[in-house]
């Protein structure tokens, strides 16, 4: 009961403070009443309320008036959706208007819990005159009167008409509850298969394999044959391949070649991204026939997360996927990345040569650290980017040695969003929505990992002008990443430089920003 107390205490409060607005005085207790006599469908109190010396003018206002809570609903919003049919013709009766909205843009009409509610506002229609309300605002409808001459085979006819089309809804449904149960049963047995340790499927194979020349030597014989079964399926993605050719390596099946990218001339599609597929085995092949770094070949295992325009996670997909040009040129590499400007004491930027082994625009100068957020929870926490923030940390201790001690995650700036995309060369390129990122006084001494890094130089603005004015020069070895030039030729990066100490200023946390 005290619940129920505090809660209408609240919405009374509500709706009280609505109406003494309008200039009433405090009737706190009669307000009180009034609620409860309408809330329990005790139509005495209500009248006994009104009939008061000095009241009834003051009640009839109140109701007429008063919107409740934050949905702003009257009385007769709140009587009839509840259905308190006895309720509701005293409200009428007593002048409630029909065609108020509550803050959904909903008459009392439309809330009415069912069809006899309903029927109570058209009688009431009915017994008022035309111009008493807007009833099309009110949006209650005249009475549906019944056709005096009802031909007997035109409504046989109708009947039958009625009967089919719910025989045929329920075939429908029939159909694809059968259709879900087969998907459901497939799916379940393609988790089962995926579960299975590689000597188990090879031996499953074989034993299915038994099963079928088993079943044709019946079939042969004359007598049943056994309901089809899948008899082998696709070692990496368990899709069934009974009856079609298999595409064969290392004594295992798949469904198409696609399954092993690099071994075919240009990688279509893969048929299922899990960490799995790259064994040790395959890695060392696609490293010898590219001439991949072992290191970065791992690397690009790591599952980033895809996304769409809005930045709307998608699904996972390997860093492979994610820089394929194939799949940037067919729209289904977009992916969230960030790039980190880190400042010294000396308002000076940490700039990065990165490495010659890395796969996309190696050698090239850009900004501090610049990589992506694995799919995971940790990593994928959107309130205020931590989980982008979290990678940037983790980053910046792996690429630039830096201790995970010295980074506050709080002294790291989300500036914006902006969306990219550029060509490395014609296998492997870049499609990201690129959080920025802006570390200021941060003077610990790195320690470069080779791998990722070529050489850093803490830059001033001068001198990165300098840079890029010789990088504009024919034959000039100097050259920029994509998405810092971009970041720079808009003057995104000056703009935060010459707000350091004041970088609140600078956010922007809402818009997605198209670079081109």
């Amino acid at each position: 009961m005290d619940v129920v107390r505090n809660s209408t205490d609240r919405r009374c409060t509500s709706a009280r403070t609505c109406f003494y607005k309008r200039g009433s005085r405090d009737r706190s207790s009669e307000w009180q009443k009034l609620y409860t006599a309408i809330r329990t469908d005790d139509k005495s109190d209500l009248m006994n309320l009104i009939d008061e010396d000095g009241m009834r003018d003051s009640v009839l206002e109140y109701l007429s008036q008063v919107h409740m809570g934050m949905d702003q609903t009257t009385f007769l919003h709140e009587t009839a959706s509840r259905g308190s049919a006895d309720m509701l013709r005293t409200l009428l009766d007593l002048d409630c208007d029909p065609t108020v909205k509550n803050a959904k843009g909903q008459v009392p009409y439309q809330v009415a819990m069912n069809r006899p509610i309903k029927q109570i506002f058209v009688e009431y229609r009915v017994e008022q005159s035309p111009d008493r309300w807007d009833w099309a605002k009110a949006l209650i409808p005249l009475p549906v009167e019944k056709p005096v001459d009802v031909d007997p085979e035109r409504e046989a006819a109708a009947a039958e008409k009625k009967r089919r089309q719910k025989q045929q809804k329920r075939e429908r449904e029939k159909v694809r509850k059968a259709e879900e149960t087969k998907q459901r049963s497939e799916q379940e047995e393609q988790q089962r298969y995926l579960a299975l340790s590689d000597r188990e499927k090879r031996a499953l194979a074989a034993e299915r394999r038994m099963l079928q020349m088993s079943a044709n030597t019946v079939a042969a014989g004359g007598a049943a044959v056994p309901p089809p079964i899948a008899l082998s399926r696709c070692f990496q993605c368990a899709a069934d391949i009974t009856g079609k050719v298999p595409f064969e390596y290392s004594s295992n099946r798949f469904c198409s070649t696609s399954a092993l990218p690099l071994l075919c001339s240009r990688m279509k599609r893969i048929c299922v991204v899990t960490r799995s597929l790259f064994t040790t085995q395959i890695r060392n092949m696609l490293v010898t026939a590219q001439k991949i770094d072992p290191v970065q070949a791992k690397y690009m295992e790591e599952q980033c997360i895809l996304v769409d325009e809005s930045d709307r996670p998608i699904s996972a997909a390997s860093k492979r996927q994610c820089h394929s040009m194939d799949n940037i040129r067919a729209g289904g590499a977009l992916h969230r990345a960030f790039s980190v400007f880190l400042f010294n004491s000396r308002r000076e930027l940490l700039m990065q040569k990165r490495s010659l082994s890395k796969i996309t625009f190696p050698s090239v100068w850009t900004n501090s650290c610049c990589s992506h957020p694995l799919f995971n929870a940790h990593e994928m926490d959107y309130e205020k980017a931590i989980g982008v923030r979290r990678a940037a940390q983790r980053k910046l201790v792996h690429e630039l040695g830096f201790k995970a001690e010295q980074i506050n995650l709080d002294d790291i700036h989300y500036m914006g969003r902006f969306l990219y995309k550029a060509e490395s060369n014609d296998q492997w390129g870049e499609h990201e929505l690129d959080y920025a990122l802006v570390i200021r006084n941060f003077d610990a001494v790195p320690n470069l990992n080779p791998e990722e890094v070529a050489e850093i130089k803490y830059v001033n603005q001068k001198q990165l002008q300098d840079m890029i004015d010789e990088s504009n020069k024919a034959g000039s070895q100097i050259r920029f990443s994509p998405w810092f030039s971009l970041l720079a030729k808009h003057a995104w990066l000056n703009d935060w430089w010459n707000n350091l100490d004041s970088l609140d200023s600078r956010k922007d946390a809402t818009n997605i920003i198209k670079l081109h």
